[in-house]
């Protein structure tokens, strides 16, 4: 990313991250870039065109549908029939066990987020398949040939599945782990335990099971990411490429915007599944196994993406859309027109879910900690 003699645009949120892109030749804030670098982009998937023809029939919305129903299967229908077998769907309440249907909290996730979050992650791959070849070669007709010779990284697909596999399997067994402590200090077990005649807990099927659905759950995440890191780096590419970009050129804004549809459709998407995963969360910390360190991680890692990473390329290139505008004469430094790339509606979006989810997230959930460490 380039980050010089970048005319700052009158627009809040693009001026601080300009300010931050100016510091980004300081030694420390370097090696933080290299690192963003490297994961968003210098290992990001490169979509091939085959794999485009077959999804370009299907829409998004409808994949969407399906991944919502099959998910709603095998979360809720699946563990009502396990539990079921498992003699700990219903039952009388105890201190030392908590059935199916007395635990609210995975009833909601298994109800409505985890298919919600999944049909939103369905929809998110679909778009950028479908549209990551276009935004790839409107970068090359705009001049940046030689970007992806640039960056190639060698073995880069068997080092990104390694990379999605073993953060996927360190954080199950973290979460195992996590829960087989805390339910032997609390001595309350949950639904997918098992006990025998004699009084004994003992892990079988059914937790088997629960711990491969995380699995599951955690993987099609790491996917969404993965994809989304695609078209990460493309729109990286249109924003290079737009530096690079004659001012004679008489390049239009509507058809930047056009080309970039399935840019801002995935951003949008990326939004709402940084919305489901903080409520995810959120509710997880209501529960006896929520007094993880899994969960800060978490929250803190769901944080960092939705306020940061989802909106870097869409800032990136607007930033570079302007500064192109300014070597052709279109405004000076002191003019306050600016063109946001995304339409009002996923504007109106972003908003609602940047003031009234995300925002409050992150103060309800980190400022009762950071407050504690301080005045304890």
């Amino acid at each position: 990313m380039k980050t010089k003699n970048i005319p700052i645009p009158k627009e809040p949120k693009i001026w601080i991250y300009s300010i931050f892109l100016g510091l980004c030749d300081l030694p420390i804030v370097k090696q933080i870039v290299l690192v963003i670098r490297t994961m968003f982009i210098d290992l990001s998937p490169e979509i091939p065109v085959s794999l485009a023809v077959p999804v370009s029939k299907n829409t998004g919305k409808k994949s969407a549908i399906y991944g919502f129903i099959v998910t709603f299967f095998f979360c809720f229908i699946v563990n009502v029939i396990g539990a079921f077998f498992n003699e700990s769907l219903l039952g009388t309440p105890n201190d030392n066990r908590i059935y199916f249907f007395q635990d609210t909290v995975n009833i909601i996730l298994y109800l409505f987020i985890c298919p919600s979050y999944v049909g939103l992650s369905c929809w998110l791959i679909v778009s950028v398949i479908k549209g990551w070849n276009e935004i790839n070669s409107y970068a090359l007709e705009l001049g940046n040939t030689k970007s992806k010779e640039i960056r190639k990284i060698p073995y880069k697909a068997p080092l990104l599945a390694t990379l999605i596999f073993g953060i996927a399997f360190f954080s199950t067994s973290n979460y195992i782990s996590d829960i087989m402590t805390e339910m032997n200090n609390t001595n309350k077990y949950y639904w997918f335990v098992g006990f025998s005649d004699t009084g004994e807990a003992y892990t079988g099927p059914l937790w088997v099971y629960y711990f491969l659905l995380n699995f599951t759950l955690l993987l099609i995440t790491l996917l969404s990411i993965t994809f989304f890191m695609s078209i990460f780096s493309v729109v990286i590419d249109v924003g290079n490429s737009l530096d690079k970009t004659p001012p004679n050129n008489k390049l239009e804004f509507l058809i930047l915007r056009t080309k970039l549809s399935s840019f801002t459709e995935a951003y949008m998407l990326a939004k709402l599944l940084t919305g489901l995963y903080m409520i995810n969360v959120f509710l997880w910390e209501k529960t006896a196994l929520g007094k993880t360190d899994n969960l800060i991680i978490a929250a803190l890692f769901i944080s960092l993406i939705g306020v940061f990473f989802v909106s870097i390329p869409r800032y990136f290139l607007e930033l570079q859309w302007h500064k192109y505008k300014y070597r052709s004469g279109e405004v000076d430094e002191k003019s306050e027109s600016y063109d946001d790339i995304r339409p009002f509606e996923i504007k109106l979006i972003a908003t609602v879910l940047d003031t009234f989810l995300i925002g409050s997230f992150i103060l309800t959930f980190f400022w009762p900690r950071i407050k504690e460490s301080l005045f304890q």
